[in-house]
């Protein structure tokens, strides 16, 4: 079996046990990935990724924080996978084989997902239960968690632009819409803004405020849902989270508090009062390491946005570009309320189709060439997904 194959596998199974699934992960990506020159465009991103590191493993061992072996090791974690990527060239085949068993994966996730809509149990006899605001079940798939779900199903999405697979975008977006879980529909929304953007080919700047702008909503509806409930809503918990995130911030914006979400995905998860957890990514990083290192994964991704917007525009106007502008778009408007980036999938995903293909893409489509009836993408994909 080829070792695409087996690392696309690998990724799956890492999904049912991190601590013992991450470190395999990388270990493979460090002996049997080919490693290649770091790009001119791409050393701005390798400081950045060096320095939040640098910053975060200092804080820890000098000044002492009270991170716990599991939540360390996934923090930096998403930083040491999209740095080692940055050295690494994958070629679309060698892509699509990292990406079949993921395929695989949704579709069981899917199948669980609609016997919880049809019949209120999933194939393992497990059921889930309702929140007093929830219209439909909040289906956890395979994992029988509804965030796992959200982020197999978007991840999808993503391949399936990838893969030019109408098929696989069509049913990762209605698992998204249907799940009961309003991450699911705000996830699926925001991805269908971001082709929106990018369809009518919005000057970047434009673009960039256009999904702070969403994120601004997000926050909006949040508020405005919490103050007219007449019960404890998520929303509602979610509001303490994040007043409580920017009341300790202020404590100290530069290093951050140190006082940790405990527990596996408990930085990504639930509210947990004890362990301040922020319900959202960048508040997080500035609660736990302060506003600077919060600061460098959407400089990041802006900086890996500009650069694929400007191709896009100009000379590669492929299926697999745009793909890696979206999940680009959605992971950074996402990031500053929500968890999509949390995940070790996404964080894989996001480095292989973001990071790696592209800088192996080497052949340029243009707009008058006769290869663009099969690589121009968008006039389609915002309409019929």
């Amino acid at each position: 079996m080829n070792r695409m194959s087996i690392f696309g596998i690998l990724l799956v199974g890492a999904l049912a046990n991190i601590k013992i699934g991450l470190p395999i992960l990388i270990g493979f990506l460090v002996v049997f990935f080919k490693k290649a020159r770091l790009p001119k465009t791409y050393e701005v991103i390798a400081f950045l990724l060096l320095l939040k590191l640098f910053w975060i493993l200092s804080t820890h061992f000098l000044i002492g924080t009270r991170a716990d072996d599991l939540y360390l090791p996934q923090l930096i974690a998403q930083d040491i996978i999209l740095l080692l990527m940055l050295f690494i060239s994958l070629g679309r085949v060698s892509v699509a084989r990292i990406l079949t068993p993921i395929i695989f994966l949704f579709a069981i996730d899917f199948i669980f997902n609609i016997s919880i809509l049809l019949f209120d149990v999933d194939p393992l006899g497990r059921t889930v239960g309702l929140r007093v605001d929830d219209i439909l079940p909040r289906a956890g798939g395979v994992f029988n968690h509804p965030f796992a779900s959200i982020n197999i199903s978007a991840v999808a999405f993503f391949i399936g632009v990838f893969l030019k697979s109408k098929k696989i975008m069509f049913f990762a977006l209605c698992a998204l819409l249907l799940n009961g879980s309003m991450r699911g529909p705000l996830t699926g929304v925001l991805i269908l803004f971001s082709a929106f953007l990018l369809y009518y080919h919005l000057n970047k700047r434009v673009i960039v405020t256009m999904l702070l702008g969403f994120a601004a909503a997000v926050f909006l509806a949040t508020f405005i849902s919490a103050s007219n409930a007449e019960y404890i809503s998520g929303n509602y918990l979610r509001i303490i989270s994040w007043t409580n995130a920017l009341s300790h911030i202020v404590e100290n914006p530069i290093l951050g508090t140190h006082i940790f979400p405990e527990g596996e995905h408990g930085w990504v998860g639930d509210v947990h009062y004890s362990t301040r957890n922020a319900e959202s990514q960048f508040l997080q990083n500035a609660l736990d390491f302060g506003i600077i290192v919060a600061m460098i994964n959407p400089l990041i991704f802006y900086i890996l946005m500009h650069l694929n917007i400007k191709r896009f525009y100009s000379v590669d106007r492929s299926w697999e570009r745009a793909s890696a502008i979206l999940m680009i778009m959605t992971v950074f408007s996402d990031h500053f309320y929500g968890s999509f980036y949390g995940s070790i999938l996404t964080q894989f995903v996001f480095s292989v189709i973001v990071i790696s293909y592209t800088k192996s893409r080497r052949v340029q489509f243009f707009n008058n060439s006769p290869l663009c009836q099969d690589t121009c993408p968008l006039s389609n994909l915002s309409i019929q997904t």
